[in-house]
């Protein structure tokens, strides 16, 4: 996998003989990452999308993401014997043939996949850099180089919040450590490129997570009386919430305690009431007495014989 990665990095600088422009115009090859918001659920990754103009006939890519470390974490994977590397999504594919006991069959191959990222160890290196890339189109028969439409999905990251205090940070695409360059497939053309920061919004209120209110329970009557050995029919119990749909929350309430019917003796019985939200906060318990009386006086029938 390391020699993979240095002959990849070796062949992309070595495509790489030109130097960036310090202006930017309408025609720059663009790597830009899409400006998101978290959802504010805990445990629930940022999805920021990074995307290509002007990706036309390239062959080569190479750069490096800044983001701050101490509000967000890249999500990762540790590949045994080679280290931890970024899981990478939503990359175009390619057509590739692969020959099998059955003959050949074509496949669709990620063009770009977690090997040709590296996640910096930033003491060792001396950056604030987080990761580097070094792209190589993988179709070694691909001599035209890769074009994609403008606005593409070149590739997807996915980011952990450790800081849900922080209202708004960036995710950049830089050129420190590892300048940020792309190759074309002819040599002989003269690219220009350029990119801009992404915010990424944490929280909408000004710092904080988006809270999650605990639902309620609504009762018409918590005390009813009821006449034995007649059918008992519960009487409205709803539920509302300030995230949730009240009626799909009132569907889901669940009903324990007592049981109370035509069967059910003279007494007082307790029927209970729970719901939990989406976000998984439960309504306090919701309660209900019914008192079972007997007011109906005995009829007595006399039979002739």
């Amino acid at each position: 996998m390391i020699k993979r990665l240095l002959s990849k990095a070796l062949v992309c600088l070595t495509l790489l003989g030109f130097t960036h422009p310090i202006s930017s115009s309408a025609g720059d090859l663009t790597l830009v990452p899409d400006s998101v918001t978290w959802s504010g659920v805990s445990g629930e990754y940022i999805k920021v999308p990074f995307r290509v103009t002007n990706f036309s006939a390239i062959s080569g890519l190479q750069f490096s993401v800044d983001y701050d470390s101490d509000v967000l974490k890249i999500r990762s994977f540790t590949y045994p014997g080679a280290g931890d590397y970024p899981y990478v999504l939503e990359s175009p594919t390619y057509s590739k043939i692969e020959v099998g006991a059955t003959g050949p069959t074509t496949i669709e191959v990620p063009l770009i996949t977690y090997a040709d990222f590296n996640i910096v160890d930033k003491l060792a290196v001396g950056t604030d850099t987080e990761i580097t890339a070094v792209w190589v189109d993988p179709d070694s028969a691909n001599f035209d180089g890769r074009t994609l439409d403008n606005d593409s999905v070149l590739f997807e990251l996915q980011f952990e919040v450790l800081d849900p205090t922080v209202s708004t940070t960036q995710i950049a695409v830089v050129s420190d450590p590892t300048p940020f360059k792309p190759a074309p497939a002819d040599s002989s053309v003269t690219l220009t490129w350029s990119t801009s920061p992404a915010t990424i919004t944490i929280s909408d209120n000004g710092g904080g997570t988006t809270t999650n209110t605990a639902p309620q329970l609504v009762l018409t009557n918590t005390t009813v009386t009821h006449e034995a050995g007649e059918v008992y029919n519960d009487q409205t119990v709803s539920a509302t919430d300030t995230e949730d749909d009240d009626t799909i929350l009132t569907a889901a309430i669940s009903v324990g305690g007592a049981t109370v019917d035509e069967n059910t003796a003279p007494g007082t019985y307790t029927i209970t009431y729970d719901v939990t939200d989406s976000g998984g906060l439960a309504a306090p318990q919701a309660t209900r007495t019914v008192n079972v009386v007997d007011t109906t006086k005995p009829v007595i029938t006399l039979s002739s014989s």
